[in-house]
């Protein structure tokens, strides 16, 4: 039985390390190739613009802006439909949590957008975006109350109106007993 050669890294060191080194010459060039000849110097005639420290703050600060911007906005989506299902939704025992988007659809979502806004031309200043998710943010709350409220204000006209039949009924059997009392006391 032959045994097995084993020809890694370290075996190949092994048997190697008393051979002599190799010597290497490294060949001269004649000639430059094209490639590293380049020619970077301005004409007087060449115009170019200049690019203000404003400008490049700008730049950079939507690019930073951009980079996280699909998260938000697939972030304020799942605060946003959550809270208007449960509000427009018949049974008022659904619950915000369980119509919120699990990490795979979030992953998803984010990607969506991200491929997105990288081939649209959207540019959000910091303030639109402030602004977009205050107001994302609140309005389910401001439907929430407003709903809230309604709903309490119709509870409590359902309750006037009940309490309106009950001594409506109430009154029509007083009158009746009456009317029974008169009759049999006119029967004598």
């Amino acid at each position: 039985m032959q045994e097995e050669k084993i020809n890694d890294d370290a075996a190949l060191w092994f048997e190697t390390r008393n051979m002599p080194v190799q010597s290497y010459e490294v060949p001269e060039v004649t000639e430059e190739p094209d490639f590293v000849q380049v020619n970077n110097t301005l004409t007087e005639d060449e115009e170019f613009d200049y690019i203000s420290d404003k400008q490049v703050k700008s730049e950079l600060n939507q690019l930073k802006l951009t980079e996280p911007m699909s998260n938000l906005i697939v972030t304020l989506l799942d605060i946003v439909i959550p809270a208007i299902l449960c509000n427009f939704s018949p049974k008022k025992s659904d619950d915000k949590e369980d119509l919120k988007i699990d990490e795979s659809e979030k992953e998803a979502l984010t990607n969506a957008f991200s491929q997105y806004l990288k081939e649209s031309d959207i540019s959000m200043s910091p303030g639109s975006v402030l602004l977009g998710t205050v107001a994302a943010v609140y309005v389910p709350k401001f439907i929430y109350v407003f709903y809230t409220k309604k709903k309490q204000h119709e509870d409590e006209m359902q309750a006037i109106m009940q309490e309106i039949e009950l001594l409506r009924e109430q009154n029509e059997l007083l009158r009746n007993a009456a009317q029974n009392r008169a009759n049999a006391n006119s029967g004598y």
